[in-house]
């Protein structure tokens, strides 16, 4: 029996260690800048904790399908309530981003909102998988559902809507470099608050999750985790 134990706690690491060293895939919501910023993220973490990772772009909603299928291991970051939809998933335990919901229109339009409920009367563009924004205008029956933000400033140029909502870092990133720029307006107040974005696990990749978890919460309490997320936004904005 001692000669079991023995071999049961040397074999344990070694396979935790095994584990740890193949590359961990990470499902990223394509064509949106606010999960590009989030893999960088994630892949400052995940050296810290010396794991190798590699990111595959996917629909929003494909992501979630292969997450859950257990293809993939991860996936960037999805707001709180994603895991209340999906409790199979697991949820480190601190948020990595966060994300402000905001509607963008055509100045010339002189378009005014006050909050979800008000844009019932104007037809809108959101990008598909924006789980979020989707149950947030389930009522909205004028509403086109695109892939990428190029799109929905292509329709709202062509009058094709009249205004679209997507994240404020991926508006502003885009917008930067687009020839419309100064035709378009963000609107105010914004439709959400700053929402905290929290990196989420297949439950067949317990153990990596653990890591993770531990080196997100190190990071936490001795701030470097804030200064991680600025240092990579900064980028963005500045490339």
């Amino acid at each position: 029996m001692k000669i079991l134990c023995c071999i049961i706690f040397l074999v344990f690491p070694i396979a935790f260690a095994v584990e740890t060293e193949k590359t961990v895939s990470i499902g990223r919501i394509m064509f949106t800048k606010n999960q590009i910023l989030g893999s960088h993220i994630l892949t400052d973490i995940y050296k810290q904790a010396k794991i190798k990772v590699e990111f595959i772009d996917l629909p929003g909603y494909r992501v979630t399908e292969e997450l859950k299928s257990g293809n993939i291991c991860a996936e960037v970051f999805r707001p709180f309530s994603y895991g209340e939809d999906h409790p199979y998933f697991i949820r480190i335990s601190q948020p990595i981003n966060y994300m402000q919901l905001k509607a963008y229109a055509l100045k010339r339009k002189k378009i005014k909102i006050q909050n979800w409920e008000s844009l019932k009367s104007h037809s809108i563009g959101i990008i598909k998988g924006s789980v979020l924004v989707e149950k947030k205008t389930a009522d909205i029956k004028d509403k086109i559902l695109v892939n990428t933000i190029e799109q929905l400033l292509e329709m709202l140029i062509k009058n094709r809507v009249d205004l679209f909502i997507t994240d404020e870092f991926n508006a502003k990133i885009f917008l930067k470099q687009s020839e419309h720029a100064k035709l378009i307006e963000e609107l105010n107040p914004p439709l959400t608050e700053k929402i905290p974005l929290y990196h989420y696990f297949s439950n067949n990749c317990k153990n990596i999750s653990e890591i993770i978890e531990k080196k997100v919460v190190e990071l936490q309490e001795t701030k470097k985790l804030e200064k991680i997320i600025n240092k990579n936004r900064e980028k963005m904005f500045q490339d």
